[in-house]
């Protein structure tokens, strides 16, 4: 961290714009110090972006500079995250650390050189790429404050709405539609489930259909981790009455969390 170097890293989720930065998830696959060394390496840091002007704000931030699966080569100095300064403060680098990630690398977009694209899984290119093209065609259909506010409802994305408009939803507590959980989940059960009665498609393939809706709207909003716990507890609820079985709520939420903690156990502590 005293030192700049050079960074081959592979972008591993999607991007998130803010009014004055850009902010990825990068896993570093080689790391080069000044004297000329490089050593191959597997660590999370988290890549901040800045516009080349920082006093320069982006009033309406639409997409990220990078996508998922760019491989990007980023010269800058890694940097220890901020911690909170005073108790109850939101700690910013315990957030990160959660996540797996220990350092951060806070650059212009000249330090930036991308290599190659379309690497990573394919499956989340597609998930992804559909994403960005639903983005695009509200971007180029509705206004601003409509276009924020619906990419807020649907994927949780929040860096659209002012200060000033947080604030009004969380006194009227409305904030909590904006943060993708079993809400979300629910309402695409109950579409897909729709769907599936209005087609008279045979009980297996509507679950299958469900289930598939829910895994892939998993995936668009980065497999956090209150949609992941709806989208297991809905599949034992549709697992259950496919065979006959009897629903147990409790049962489901248990269940669901000990699947959770055993890919991370992390999971437990909260999140953004």
């Amino acid at each position: 961290t005293d030192t700049h170097l050079d960074l081959v890293a592979l972008v591993v989720e999607e991007g998130k714009v803010y009014a004055n930065r850009e902010t990825y998830v990068i896993k570093v696959r080689e790391i080069t110090l000044p004297e000329g060394r490089s050593a191959a390496i597997d660590e999370a840091v988290q890549l901040i972006v800045y516009p080349p002007d920082a006093a320069i704000e982006n009033p309406d931030p639409v997409f990220p500079r990078f996508a998922y699966g760019d491989l990007l080569k980023i010269h800058g100095q890694l940097e220890i995250p901020a911690s909170a300064s005073n108790p109850g403060e939101f700690d910013y680098r315990d957030y990160l650390s959660r996540r797996g990630i220990y350092t951060q690398i806070a650059v212009y977009p000249a330090a930036v050189e991308q290599l190659a694209a379309g690497q990573g899984n394919r499956l989340l290119h597609g998930v992804y790429g559909l994403k960005s093209r639903v983005k695009q065609a509200m971007g180029q259909t509705l206004p601003p404050d409509t276009r924020h506010l619906l990419q807020a409802l649907w994927f949780g994305e929040q860096s659209g709405l002012s200060l000033e408009e947080r604030d009004i939803y969380q006194r009227t507590g409305l904030i909590h539609v904006f943060s993708v959980s079993g809400f979300h989940v629910g309402f695409l059960l109950l579409l897909a489930l729709f769907i599936g009665r209005v087609l008279r498609l045979a009980a297996g393939v509507k679950i299958g259909l469900a289930l598939a809706m829910l895994l892939f709207f998993a995936a668009m909003v980065g497999f956090a981790v209150p949609v992941m716990r709806a989208v297991l507890m809905a599949a034992l609820g549709l697992a259950a009455h496919y065979w006959h079985r009897e629903k147990n709520l409790v049962s489901a939420l248990a269940l669901a969390a000990i699947l959770i903690l055993l890919v991370n156990p992390l999971g437990l502590l909260p999140g953004d």
